[in-house]
């Protein structure tokens, strides 16, 4: 893939919400193949304004749009913070780490409101939210290991049919250290780095086979509590909600995770 030039996201550029587009790995889902079908090939990193956040209709307003490219590294390529997330297609650990420290370079700039607003970080900061779309669930592993440096160990929300807690001699065999690393087992992987603050993690809308009842065993040992997608039947959506903000609490900060298909059945 030839490489691109893209203007550098400065370090004077201010946004409090941004939004990444991630392909890992490449076409490797729909989601992934919906952006590279886009206009630009990995989607935008929006600065937005309290005004788009209070006001719907402000997206007109935005100040800078900024391209982050998955590309195909080269020798002469670097990953400079804020500048463009280059994915390696031939070694998925790297694109890992790259992923990382792609989105820690923008999760760790001051926002362009409240920038001396104390907050949750571990700084005390108030620091921008972010976004990520597409990629398969792998993803969601270098995330929280970006989202750990600036938070510590953080209490997960995860939407999905699938619990991805699995231990991975169950899921994928482990054929090699790298294989252990895939789209059913960044879950166990964040627990086992300390990713995850304890017992107040939980999933919701799960109606996934299991390899056995150790399965529900290991994902309690990750931290997780269960609701089922059939319990929409008996608790509803109000049941639901209820569950999730007694497990999670509303005073920490939340990591949100969400599969497609929690909502669609196929």
């Amino acid at each position: 893939m030839p490489s691109r030039v893209m203007e550098a996201l400065s370090d004077e550029e201010k946004y409090d919400i941004a939004f990444i587009g991630t392909l890992h790995p490449p076409a490797s889902s729909t989601a992934s193949s919906f952006l590279l079908q886009q206009e630009h090939p990995l989607t935008l990193v929006l600065r937005i304004g309290r005004e788009l956040v209070l006001d719907p209709t402000a997206l007109g307003k935005v100040l800078a749009i900024v391209e982050i490219f998955q590309l195909l590294r080269t020798a002469s390529d670097s990953l400079l913070p804020g500048l463009v997330l280059t994915l390696y297609s031939y070694d998925n650990a790297y694109g890992i780490q790259q992923i990382e420290e792609g989105h820690n370079s923008i999760l760790m700039r001051s926002p362009a409101t409240n920038s001396n607003k104390k907050g949750p970080s571990k700084a005390g900061k108030t620091l921008p939210r972010v976004i990520t779309l597409g990629g398969d669930h792998t993803i969601t592993l270098p995330l929280l290991r970006s989202v750990n440096r600036a938070y510590g160990p953080i209490s997960v929300i995860h939407f999905d049919s699938h619990l991805d807690t699995w231990r991975p001699k169950v899921f994928g065999g482990a054929p090699s250290q790298q294989a252990t690393v895939n789209h059913g087992t960044y879950f166990f992987h964040a627990h086992e780095e300390g990713l995850l603050a304890n017992d107040t993690n939980i999933h919701a809308g799960i109606r996934t086979t299991l390899s056995g009842l150790s399965d529900y065993d290991n994902d309690d040992r990750c931290g997780f509590e269960i609701v089922e997608a059939r319990e929409i039947d008996t608790i509803g959506m109000a049941g639901i909600v209820k569950k999730i903000r007694e497990r999670v609490g509303t005073t920490k900060p939340v990591y949100l995770s969400i599969d497609i298909d929690t909502l669609d059945p196929a």
